[in-house]
């Protein structure tokens, strides 16, 4: 836009003092409060749902946690048993139900036939109680000789607790009431947004305006996808990673409500606003702070950059978070340029083979979405055993019969990397064959 023109449409422009400003802030805050009550309101009735739902992967991350450390234990212990390895055994004295002892006999060793009983048979010592009347439901003693792990094993629970745990009276209530004050901001947020936009729109050109406007469905898109990629893919993951920490060193997890749902709150967030990066490059290449070179020739310097802030952002020490934090922001980086490279007309400059390749890359990601789709919805909403046979099998041939044996529902990794080799291959295959359809149709005819 030319000089000239801003002139011109500044002097245009509606002209206010700091007192009026700061009358249309206080207006818009109130209008803001006003708006987030309902969803407060909203937030408050659903917010047992909510602990619930959030509370979801730490619950898994437990079982998971308890079972894996029961599956160590027993290969351990059938490891020793092996090697011939010296076993303390102890004796243990059972006391069972005469008549469930016959039947559980009579189900494991079917080809035994239990004598037959004879109701009518004088009474002995053995089979009368003590007002001298026979019973014939006496309790049978077993004694057994058990290894001395087997019986610990056997003793204790497999899952002790899959519970968060509170301290102070308080703890649930505030748990709670913080919980739905944040899904009563995340529901209002689309007014709060609103309002606050109505205040900065005085200040602003129309030009920067329609850029804001056209960024703002894009903006609430990246961040919605930043939040979901947290909680799906990321907060497993780091509890994984810690809960195999307490496994190395033996200690039992109590985990606390409200540490919990602050630490399941405020990562997501981070990754949302993290998720944005694409927007604000587009935008701040809008307004004529960077061009697009700069983006280009100084990515080794932006993912540095995206590495140290994903270093200091995550609220965890373990480096599996701030990866799952830096690969994504590194992707996002190059769609920021894309994007930027669009707006400059850069789709009409393409060829038919770079557009071609811009589809592959569009279908492949459907693709990766749509297979691993039943594996990034909650359990409570799908099957998903049905979904890895039904579904996931089928579209991932022939790569997920090649790595059959290591492919279940629990192995999540080897699952996203199946996918996202067979989109590659996929997306490879159609551009070879669609440069070499283009290739055929250039040839002039006879």
């Amino acid at each position: 836009m030319a000089k000239d023109d801003l002139f011109d449409e500044e002097s245009g422009m509606a002209r206010m003092t700091f007192g009026e400003h700061l009358e249309d802030l206080r207006r818009r805050l109130i209008l803001a409060i006003l708006g987030f009550i309902p969803g407060l309101a909203i937030g408050l009735y659903f917010g047992k749902d909510l602990v619930t739902i959030m509370s979801a992967p730490v619950k898994s991350a437990l079982l998971d946690f308890y079972r894996e450390r029961r599956d160590e234990r027993r290969a351990a212990l059938e490891k020793k048993i092996t090697e011939g390895a010296e076993l303390t055994s102890e004796t243990l004295r059972i006391m069972v139900d005469r008549e469930s002892f016959r039947q559980a006999v009579q189900k494991a060793f079917p080809e035994i036939k239990p004598a037959p009983r004879d109701d009518d048979s004088q009474p002995t010592a053995a089979t009368k109680n003590g007002s001298g009347t026979t019973t014939g439901d006496e309790p049978v003693e077993l004694v057994v000789r058990v290894i001395h792990e087997e019986l610990e094993m056997a003793a204790e629970r497999d899952f002790p607790s899959s519970a968060l745990m509170t301290i102070g009276p308080q703890e649930a209530f505030m748990a709670y009431l913080k919980v739905s004050i944040v899904a009563g901001l995340v529901l209002a947020s689309w007014w709060i947004i609103y309002q606050l936009w109505q205040f900065v729109a005085e200040g602003l050109y129309a030009h920067e305006k329609s850029i804001v406007r056209r960024a703002m469905p894009l903006s609430a898109s990246l961040f919605i996808i930043g939040v979901v990629f947290c909680f799906v893919v990321v907060l497993p993951v780091v509890m994984n990673f810690f809960f195999g920490i307490n496994r190395w060193l033996d200690i039992e997890p109590n985990i606390r409500l409200t540490e919990w749902l602050g630490f399941a709150t405020l990562l997501p967030l981070i990754f949302g606003v993290c998720f944005e990066l694409p927007l604000v490059m587009f935008v701040l290449e809008a307004i004529g702070l960077f061009k697009i070179d700069d983006y280009i020739h100084r990515w080794r310097h932006a993912i540095l950059v995206i590495a140290v802030v994903a270093m200091i952002v995550t609220p965890t020490t373990d480096p599996g978070s701030m990866m799952l934090l830096m690969g994504p922001m590194a992707a996002l980086y190059f769609l920021g340029i894309g994007l930027v490279w669009l707006r400059h007309g850069g789709l009409r400059a393409l060829g038919p083979v770079g557009k071609l390749r811009i589809a592959a890359a569009l279908l492949a990601t459907v693709y990766v979405v749509g297979v691993g789709l039943g594996l990034l919805l909650p359990s409570s909403w799908i099957d998903r055993d049905w979904w890895f046979n039904a579904v996931w099998k089928p579209a991932t041939l022939p790569l997920s019969f090649v790595f059959r044996a290591k492919l279940d529902t629990a192995a999540t990794g080897w699952i996203w990397l199946v996918t996202l080799l067979n989109a590659a291959v996929g997306a490879l295959v159609v551009v070879r064959v669609g440069e070499v359809l283009l290739k055929f149709r250039r040839q002039p005819t006879a």
